[in-house]
């Protein structure tokens, strides 16, 4: 039911997402492109009929980027390798440059009074990203890049809890703290993940300011 897809992608999407800054609020102002990347004419104003093709033709484009992501993602989840690192990251940079621009050119139709289920479809484009891409090719590759590497050092990491006798993985630490009573060893566990996070905070400190860039844009 095309009604709902919109709502179905979005709520696919968030499984891998990265949480970085607020969006902030929507400034309605006039887009340059809609979702087939062609320019609008700023000659006539828009119509509910062009909005209700608008949001068709972005669902499908979304739907086409999103499914290749996912599946990039999953294999890159399994198989966290350099190779599966590029790949996810390639697919995340051509998610994040279709959601931005659709973001952007959604505006357009801001003004009308659409039907609830138009005007729902326009309200979760809005709002469906947590991770908005500048607009900047450079600076979406670099920001999909260190989502990527932020991703594999979270899977791949490994938190000591006795010198380098007991090494764990996230899920293995996660039951420890879920199932265990020992204060010693809980202890033990929340510090070695931390030793695990420590080295991501240079890079997780630039992936929030290309996100707030990308932020500003929308």
């Amino acid at each position: 039911d095309s009604s709902t897809s919109l709502g179905h992608t979005a709520a696919m999407r968030t499984r891998y997402a990265l949480r970085a800054s607020s969006l902030g609020s929507l400034i309605l102002l006039s887009a340059c492109a809609g979702a087939s990347g062609q320019p609008y004419s700023g000659s006539a104003p828009p119509t509910v009929t062009e909005a209700g093709k608008f949001i068709d033709e972005a669902e499908h484009e979304l739907r086409d980027v999103w499914v290749e992501n996912e599946r990039a993602s999953w294999v890159n989840a399994t198989y966290i390798t350099d190779d599966t690192d590029w790949l996810v990251a390639r697919a995340t940079e051509r998610s994040m440059a279709s959601v931005a621009r659709l973001m952007k050119a959604a505006r357009r139709f801001a003004p009308l009074a659409l039907t609830p289920d138009l005007a729902r479809k326009y309200y979760l484009l809005g709002i469906m990203t947590s991770l908005p891409a500048p607009s900047d090719g450079e600076a979406r590759r670099e920001l999909a890049d260190i989502s990527t590497d932020l991703n594999s050092a979270y899977g791949k990491g490994k938190g000591c809890l006795d010198g380098d006798k007991e090494c764990l993985d996230l899920q293995a630490l996660s039951e420890i703290m879920a199932s265990s009573r020992d204060y010693d060893r809980l202890l033990k566990a929340w510090k070695a993940w931390h030793q695990v996070a420590r080295p991501m905070r240079a890079k997780y400190q630039r992936f929030v300011e290309l996100a707030n860039q990308g932020a500003q844009e929308i």
